[in-house]
């Protein structure tokens, strides 16, 4: 968990330095459209997801019906990005 987030080397890194070969399915599964994303690309698509929520319920309070459905349209992206990200 901790290599998830940067507190420490991940164990293909450490294969990799420690002079072992690294076998071409992990060097397909570090390739970069799979690396796992930095805690700051979670934080923000969190961020974003709470910002589009909170302007949903303003503009629905307002009756803005257009833009909240776009609002909701745009946490619905956020979400599916948060769901896309590497566990």
């Amino acid at each position: 968990m901790a290599a998830l987030f940067g507190g420490a080397a991940s164990s293909l890194s450490a294969s990799a330095t420690s002079g072992g070969t690294v076998p071409a399915e992990a060097a397909h599964r570090a390739s970069p459209s799979t690396v796992p994303q930095p805690a700051a690309d979670l934080n923000a698509l969190i961020t974003e997801a709470a910002r589009d929520l909170a302007d949903y319920q303003r503009l629905t309070a307002e009756g803005k019906l257009a833009e909240a459905g776009q609002k909701l349209e745009d946490l619905k992206r956020a979400l599916d990005k948060l769901n896309k990200l590497p566990r």
